[in-house]
């Protein structure tokens, strides 16, 4: 079995149904790849279009060492463990089928990696760009971080969390997050499906391992949004899914030690929960009501509003389902115990080795 630890990048690009925005993300990959051992994965999560063949025409003219995987079981944690596992380079880099990272991204993160073994994550700033080249919408900037754009950190430095998108981590402690411990328990983007707890997810697992987040707003990758996830309606369906995930946040504070809200310890017993929720509850009453008299209808002013409440909403529907506010304290120990379980893996320089690699086509 080959041992994925060679000095290098790996390029992990998750695709379905990309044949529209495929071409545009690889020419960028390619612009930004350092010179030097490097290759692409391309993984193709269930695509019935184009996308495979477009991209293979692409690579293979590119003469960068390639491979394609067919990840079956949809959503994007899925094919991003399919692209982990077949990696061969010890840093592996998330790039969305509509990013587009600008020139020295790739190497100013490994240069970052290589100055700091404390460094787990380098992320960079996203800027937005509608993909058919038209404006994008007045209310946009008031909302971009939840597209994964804009800052993520007032400054250059350590960062508490960073967008999945164009994110360039170690492999060894990410293998073991996509290997060992499985899934995300608090979903990730799947089809229709918005949640988004995966990002997050691997933040704290690289925390939880004595690793830091690192954010340069110098590195540039360009977030092409097709119009259509340009709406209002998109917008809180997003939120919504954001909400649902964050339901799963206290876990992991907890877990890590990373800075707590000022709900945290309302939220830690069961009746406290409960009261929490309640406060929530009359809280989106009140801004429906606010919604509902005001004369700010389709503006910018209205949509983080209107975003704040689908988030709540998300968040409450989620603590109540199955329901999980019974389930939070059995959750913190079960996912305590196995991220214990899988670090003890990682100190012993275990890696993830479960398919074997396919050769380049």
């Amino acid at each position: 079995m080959e041992l994925f630890n060679s000095e290098g990048l790996s390029v992990v690009i998750c695709c379905y149904q990309s044949a529209g925005r495929i071409a545009e993300t690889l020419y960028a990959v390619l612009c930004a790849l350092p010179a030097d051992n490097v290759e692409i994965i391309l993984v193709d999560n269930n695509c019935v279009d184009d996308t495979v063949s477009i991209a293979r025409s692409i690579l293979k003219a590119s003469k960068i060492p390639f491979v394609i995987r067919h990840e079956s079981k949809p959503g994007l944690q899925a094919a991003r463990a399919m692209g982990v596992r077949s990696a061969r380079f010890n840093i592996v880099a998330f790039v969305d089928d509509d990013n587009s990272p600008q020139m020295q991204y790739f190497s100013n993160a490994i240069a970052l990696l290589r100055s700091d073994a404390t460094l787990g994550a380098i992320g960079g700033r996203g800027i937005a760009i509608a993909a058919d080249g038209m404006p994008l919408p007045d209310w946009f900037s008031a909302v971009e971080k939840s597209f994964a754009c804009g800052p993520q950190a007032k400054r250059e430095g350590f960062a508490s969390s960073l967008y999945g998108a164009c994110l360039v981590v170690r492999r060894e402690p990410i293998a073991i997050f996509f290997g060992e411990l499985g899934c995300s328990v608090s979903g990730d983007r799947d089809g229709e499906n918005l949640n988004s707890g995966g990002d997050s997810e691997l933040c704290y697992w690289l925390i939880f391992n004595g690793y830091r987040l690192w954010y340069d707003p110098e590195m540039i990758f360009f977030h092409r949004i097709d119009r259509q996830r340009l709406s209002i309606e998109y917008y809180l369906r997003l939120v919504y899914g954001l909400g649902h995930s964050a339901a799963y946040d206290d876990i992991y504070r907890e877990i890590t030690g990373t800075k707590k809200d000022r709900g945290f310890y309302l939220r830690s017993s069961r009746l406290g929960l409960a009261v929490w929720i309640a406060l929530k509850v009359l809280q989106n009453f009140r801004e429906s009501l606010h919604l509902k008299n005001s004369d700010t209808t389709g503006t910018t002013a209205e949509v983080p509003l209107l975003g704040k409440r689908e988030f709540n909403k998300g968040l409450i529907l989620s603590l109540l389902k199955e329901p999980l506010i019974r389930r939070l304290s059995k959750l913190r120990a079960e996912t305590k115990r196995r991220w214990l379980a899988a670090r003890a893996g990682c100190v012993q320089g275990k890696i993830l080795n479960g398919n074997s690699r396919v050769s380049g086509e």
